[in-house]
């Protein structure tokens, strides 16, 4: 990928202005750029690679191969919330996961000592 440089800032923030059958215009709303994104004329859609290129921002994850463009873009304290979030979240989600697997580990458990119970005489 290679980004497309705003000139007030590292990269634009792009708003959509207008769709037509054939293009889709977007304008920068720090530098006032248009950019015009053809679309292919049998399916409708628009160039990927260059959507992309002019898109950087969107794009910038605070994790992988865009971290340190992240941190130069929303700055040091808003990648550790990132982090904190994605692990806050990862950490619920283990939570949820052991608490369904013990309940079903303690209905097999239930089903495996009445079944020992039964084949070993208790209650036959």
């Amino acid at each position: 990928m290679k980004p497309v440089f705003c000139r007030e800032a590292k990269y634009h923030n792009m708003m959509f202005l207008a769709e037509y059958p054939d293009a889709q215009v977007e304008v920068c709303t720090r530098c006032g750029e248009k950019y015009v994104f053809n679309k292919d004329k049998k399916t409708g859609r628009i160039d990927n690679s260059y959507y992309y290129d002019v898109h950087a921002r969107d794009y910038l994850q605070p994790f992988g191969d865009t971290m340190g463009d992240y941190i130069k873009e929303y700055g040091v304290e808003a990648y550790e919330n990132s982090i904190k979030q994605r692990d806050d979240h990862a950490d619920k989600m283990i939570t949820r996961s052991t608490r369904k697997e013990r309940k079903g580990y303690l209905k097999e458990k239930k089903k495996w000592l009445l079944n020992d119970k039964l084949s070993n005489g208790f209650y036959t």
